[in-house]
């Protein structure tokens, strides 16, 4: 089985655990919801989606396709699976 103590040290586990975190934060808080809706648009089809861009003129988002879904749904479960 795969050991990443094996491979990286203490302190590299700790700086990807770290940045994992923060890119778990960053889905979470960019995620559409009812609370948060992007760009103000409420019931929109988009909900539960992750951003893709979000452009400041305007205030225009778009929502990630469904690799980018993917990744981001498989990340924060590993995340949550690591973490509880």
């Amino acid at each position: 089985m795969f050991r990443t103590d094996d491979i990286f040290t203490l302190k590299e586990r700790y700086r990807f655990f770290h940045h994992a975190r923060l890119a778990a934060s960053w889905f979470e808080a960019n995620q559409n919801t009812e609370e948060h809706p992007w760009g103000g648009i409420r019931d929109s089809a988009d909900l539960g989606r992750f951003v893709y861009e979000y452009r400041l003129p305007g205030f225009q988002a778009r929502g990630d396709g469904v690799w980018g879904q993917a990744t981001a749904i498989m990340g924060l479960l590993a995340l949550y699976n690591r973490t509880g």
